[in-house]
């Protein structure tokens, strides 16, 4: 019988505060030589003003990496019968053997470029800089292990950067030609600032008020936003997941048929299968869904399914990506907001929480209450916590481990748990707030 390990690090986050903080007022005021120890990254800031969220950096044609080409007519040909041709009460126009990417969903084996400092600067702003050099920035420690930590999560598969990416795409919010191409499907998968493109929105996932504006609910609430779409209106992103929550995957809804008999047939891009149209079914009376697809494009497909009770369909709004994203990391973020009837509301800073390496987190406040993996699921009872299950379409087993959220004001306890494991491994604890961070390195693990 295998003999289970939990490996506990006790971290009283509220005691922390304070000492970290004194910490990283002289880190983000480091010289560029003291940035560059902790691993800052540099880049070039051009002179002129920045765009707005939505517009991607860069420069267009041979400067972005493809030569510009003539931008393609429409495919007339339908999609496949199997998956219905788009006619129904909802049809965007959106077709993924045009308007989806020719490649297929890619982990870190493709050897992609991910976030680079322009990215973290255009999502954020220049608040993230440490200090500038010769017209570059050194990005803050804290900023610097955030990039970091977002990019290993998306390691294992970038399917939700691809499904937000072809909706600006089709929605001209950005253009596909500053990527070297008039539409999705003609952009090639060897093209730098195309695949940062894609980072950047993978990278939504973990930022407010992207996480904040998630939709969960039962099939039939998911249904009812769906039938709302329309050409020029509100679009989403759906996550799909396991009843357990594993193997999270992101698609892209463009239509929905109506079936008849309460059955509905929702029409998606999944970068699983380029080219294709797709469908996900979601029975009215029943109160269910389900969908066969395949984690990542190496693996046979499996059938996802859920009900009222798994709440395991998600609707990420695309205005809510192309909003200004809330810094995690900034010292200078606002402390109030402005709620209904414009009152000032608290805002409510949190501690992010990452797991490097093998094992499974779980986090007690001082009353027990917990948040993170118990028994094999995921549990939140911690007041104000919140947990983001990466869409990357890697298997639970490779699947990186939940971005926890705490509030500041809350102490707690971290527990490794080891049991899962078959043979020695290690791992890391890295913690982020606001203007500090916060790691353990090499922490090893015996099952």
């Amino acid at each position: 019988m295998m003999k289970s390990k939990a490996y506990a690090v006790l971290i009283v986050l509220a005691a922390m505060i304070l000492m970290l903080a004194c910490i990283s007022t002289s880190a983000t005021n480091t010289n560029n030589e003291a940035a560059v120890e902790t691993g800052g990254e540099t880049v070039d800031i051009p002179d002129e003003e920045s765009e707005p969220l939505a517009e991607p950096p860069g420069e267009t044609g041979e400067d972005a990496g493809v030569a510009p080409e003539e931008e393609n007519e429409p495919s007339s040909e339908p999609p496949s019968e199997d998956a219905g041709d788009g006619s129904g009460p909802v049809d965007l126009g959106f077709r993924p053997d045009v308007n989806g990417f020719s490649f297929e969903n890619y982990s870190s084996d493709a050897g992609a470029q991910d976030l680079t400092t322009a990215e973290i600067i255009r999502m954020f702003g220049e608040q993230v800089c440490a200090t500038w050099q010769d017209g570059e920035c050194i990005l803050t420690p804290p900023g610097y292990q955030w990039m970091e930590e977002v990019n290993e999560a998306m390691a294992g598969g970038h399917c939700e950067g691809l499904a937000a990416l072809s909706l600006l795409f089709f929605g001209e919010e950005i253009q596909a030609d500053d990527f070297g191409a008039g539409t999705a499907s003609d952009l090639p998968f060897d093209n730098e600032l195309l695949q940062r493109e894609i980072a950047f929105w993978w990278a939504t996932q973990s930022t407010e008020p992207t996480y904040g504006s998630m939709i969960t609910g039962a099939p039939t609430a998911i249904l009812e936003a769906l039938l709302e779409m329309e050409p020029g209106s509100e679009t989403y992103t759906i996550g799909i997941y396991k009843p357990d929550g594993s193997d999270g995957h992101a698609i892209t809804p463009f239509a929905v048929e109506d079936q008849g008999d309460g059955i509905y047939a929702v029409l998606v891009y999944d970068s699983n299968y380029p080219g294709e149209t797709r469908s996900l079914t979601i029975d009215s009376n029943a109160d269910t869904w389900a969908y066969e697809a395949s984690i990542n494009p190496d693996v046979e497909p499996d059938l996802y399914e859920g009900d009222a009770e798994t709440q395991t369909l998600e609707l990420t709004p695309t205005s809510a990506r192309t909003g200004q994203q809330e810094c995690p990391f900034c010292e200078d973020e606002s402390s109030v907001s402005v709620g209904r009837a414009g009152l000032a509301a608290p805002v409510i800073r949190y501690n992010q929480i990452f797991l490097d390496g093998d094992g499974h987190l779980l986090i007690e406040d001082d009353d027990g209450n917990r948040l993170g993996y118990v028994d094999g699921r995921l549990v939140n009872e911690i007041g104000g916590a919140r947990f983001t299950e990466y869409k990357t379409s890697s298997p639970l087993d490779d699947a990186p481990e939940p971005l926890y959220w705490v509030p500041q004001n809350v102490n707690t306890a971290i527990t490794i748990d080891a049991s899962m494991l078959s043979e020695e491994s290690s791992t890391g604890l890295v913690m982020i707030g606001p203007g500090y961070s916060f790691g353990i390195e090499e922490i090893l693990l015996d099952p």
